[in-house]
């Protein structure tokens, strides 16, 4: 059960961590739209980082 805590906080955290970063690089003016596309910049450059790992094949920087 703490371990279901622990994550429930932790998801808290990123959701609020996303609307903070919108907010403060974009404003309040078409907010939906912003987080929407910091999401999808997030997540490509995780999948970035996944696949240069994968190409080298260790976490070293080239």
């Amino acid at each position: 059960m703490a371990l279901l805590r622990k994550l429930v906080w932790l998801a808290i955290f990123l959701i609020f961590t996303l609307c903070f970063v919108v907010l403060f690089e974009k404003g309040t003016a078409n907010f939906i739209p912003n987080v929407q596309k910091q999401a999808q910049d997030f997540s490509q450059f995780v999948r970035d980082q996944f696949t240069s790992v994968q190409k080298t094949g260790s976490l070293k920087d080239k």
